[in-house]
């Protein structure tokens, strides 16, 4: 395992070589359609892609995750997961977000019945996605009309940062593997966030969240 420091080094010649990638969400920083091209060829030839999102999606961080994530039939959501205690209509930013008593097949689930997660988005898959994760008790919170502004760009700005969050919509993603139609002989698992321990690296007792990172890493492994 090792750190891409280059995103020049996401290209066909050197990702030749890898069996698996786990590529977070850029920040202020759009893929190249010949990087994107370059990581779907290699995923339907056989590689291992985890994609990491985060609160509010791409056009609130300025980048193009859904293009490279639409390819294999994924869509991170301009959301935030809200935890099921959550009362307030400001938006839940590291706010713990608890999944307690999972009971997902789904081998990056093995051993993993309690996860705690921070700033998490929900997912949109198509049709014959494997769901691992859904919200369960916990809400979606989302931007109201009046607090969303859009740069000239496109880019989404908060606003009042003004949100309504529902529940009662448990089946919602936010951990999904891609419809193994759209990834050829590779496999790719999108995960709403990229904060598994926000800044204190241990958990309270009870929550799997150091499994669950192992499970990762060695599905992204994976022959």
């Amino acid at each position: 395992m090792k750190e891409i420091r280059d995103r020049r080094q996401l290209n066909a010649t050197e990702m030749k070589a890898w069996q698996g990638l786990v590529l977070g969400i850029p920040s202020h920083v759009r893929m190249e359609d010949a990087t994107r091209y370059d990581i779907v060829q290699w995923v339907r030839s056989g590689g291992r892609l985890v994609l990491l999102g985060f609160e509010l999606g791409e056009r609130h961080h300025e980048t193009n995750l859904n293009a490279l994530a639409d390819a294999f039939g994924l869509r991170f959501n301009s959301d935030i997961v809200a935890p099921r205690s959550w009362t307030g209509t400001g938006k839940p930013y590291d706010e713990p977000i608890e999944f307690t008593g999972i009971q997902s097949a789904h081998p990056v689930m093995a051993g993993v019945q309690n996860l705690r997660l921070w700033n998490l988005c929900t997912l949109t898959p198509e049709p014959g996605a494997d769901l691992v994760l859904a919200l369960g008790e916990n809400g979606i919170a989302s931007l109201q009309r009046q607090g969303v502004n859009y740069t000239s760009k496109g880019w989404l700005r908060g606003g009042k940062q003004v949100f309504s969050t529902n529940y009662g919509v448990g089946w919602v993603p936010v951990i999904a593997e891609a419809p193994h139609g759209l990834t050829g002989q590779g496999r790719v698992l999108a995960i709403g966030t990229w904060v598994l321990f926000q800044q204190n690296p241990t958990q309270p007792p009870g929550f799997d969240t150091a499994r669950f990172l192992a499970n990762l890493l060695a599905w992204c492994a994976a022959q």
